[in-house]
């Protein structure tokens, strides 16, 4: 049974945004590729890890339950723990060797001009469902045409957990470009 239940473990990979353009086809946000911590609730739940974690990600055990009280668990059984970490934490969480918890790739948006088009742009966040998403502005009203859609792959275990093999169900589909009328 519990060779039955590490066999396929799906993880979703995040889609990058569109990138928002001026009049003169220059880019206003770019996206930046970057690593994320994501954490299988059930293995995040033991003490060892959740002990282990604050120490490497620097979160207190208080802002990790604060994440998992915001998730919907309903929707998925995994959870962000940390965006845009550094590669000293990346090489600290491999050789930490930490049941569940999975280093994906993700990105971080840039803001070209920085705060000088935030009023018209906006920012991004993450939803209800841990995924990132527009608040305001450009980013907000156009968001599902940003967005792009989602991957998944599985992870393949034994019953020690370690990872036997990788496959990809679906590919992650980038966000569409927005060609705008600003001129900064």
């Amino acid at each position: 049974a519990r060779a039955a239940a590490n066999a396929g473990k799906e993880i979703r990979l995040s889609a990058a945004r569109g990138i928002i353009y001026d009049r003169f086809q220059k880019p206003l946000v770019e996206n930046r590729p970057t690593f994320s911590v994501l954490a299988k609730v059930p293995d995040l739940l033991r003490a060892s890890n959740l002990s282990r974690l604050t120490g490497i990600l620097n979160l207190t055990e208080e802002e990790i339950w604060k994440l998992l009280r915001a998730a919907d668990l309903e929707q998925t059984s995994s959870l962000i723990l940390a965006r845009d970490i550094t590669p000293e934490t990346v090489i600290q969480l491999k050789s930490a060797d930490l049941p569940g918890i999975e280093i994906v790739d993700d990105y971080k948006r840039i803001y070209v001009h920085g705060p000088a088009l935030a009023h018209v742009l906006g920012y991004i966040g993450p939803d209800e469902n841990n995924e990132v998403s527009g608040k305001v502005g450009l980013e907000s009203f156009y968001d599902q045409f940003l967005r792009g859609q989602s991957g998944e792959y599985v992870l393949y275990r034994d019953t020690f957990g370690n990872i036997l093999d990788k496959k990809n169900i679906t590919e992650s589909v980038p966000g569409n470009r927005l060609d705008t009328t600003l001129d900064l």
